[in-house]
């Protein structure tokens, strides 16, 4: 048994034209942060994916249409969307928007439109918890190598300037402003002080602690 959510439809559909095909699409969004900081449910399947981003877009053809105008009187699933298939932004309780449209199949043309907001718990960690892991597993690394290299009570020039180029080289530039490449120059030389003055991390909690935080392909990279 796969979890899944399911989708259903009721109402009035109205075509331009009869015996025309339709499709049905469903978007997810997850507005836990309100409509101000909506962020997208990623698709781990390509077939479910947008054009252009990884966000999930389920569409499936729902067949023709008799009548230039139909009502559906019943509630009719028109999908099941696994679990398995979804990322969230974020671990824990969710606010996730379902937005339904039929559209007309020959041009796209949205006919009717619905939008259906649920609470749900994701168990798993978001891409942005992810993202933010990793990033905090880079951070201690660079502790850690530090770490390492003072392990003898010696911190060297050269061993400071090869663990200070390596923590650059894990790191984009691009995404951070002139004040922030300032503040990681000056939280590298704390932490050179911090080790030159004879102090000492543990380095077993360290190591257990980036392998909770980063995947193994990071750990690996690390």
């Amino acid at each position: 048994v796969v979890d899944a959510f399911v989708v259903q439809i009721c109402g009035s559909i109205r075509a331009p034209s009869d015996t025309h095909r339709v499709v049905v699409r469903v978007l997810i969004a997850d507005v836990t942060d309100g409509m101000s900081a909506v962020r997208s449910v990623y698709s781990r399947v390509e077939q479910w994916q947008m054009r252009d981003s990884p966000a999930f877009c389920y569409e499936t053809d729902l067949g023709k249409i008799p009548n230039t105008a139909i009502i559906l009187s019943d509630w009719m699933i028109v999908a099941r969307l696994r679990l398995d298939w979804l990322t969230f932004p974020r671990k824990g309780k969710r606010n996730l928007q379902f937005t339904t449209s039929i559209l007309f199949g020959q041009s796209g043309e949205e006919l009717a439109r619905g939008a259906y907001t649920i609470a749900y718990e994701n168990s798993e960690f978001g891409y942005i918890d992810l993202q933010e892991n990793i990033e905090q597993a880079r951070t201690m690394a660079v502790a850690l190598a530090f770490a390492v290299s003072a392990a003898d009570n010696k911190l060297y020039n050269c061993e400071v300037e090869l663990i200070k180029n390596w923590a650059r080289a894990n790191i984009d530039f691009s995404k951070l402003s002139n004040r922030a490449e300032r503040k990681l120059e000056k939280a590298l030389n704390k932490t050179v002080g911090f080790f030159r003055d004879g102090n000492q991390f543990d380095i077993y909690k360290i190591c257990r602690r980036i392998a909770e935080l980063a995947p193994i392909a990071v750990r690996y990279d690390i």
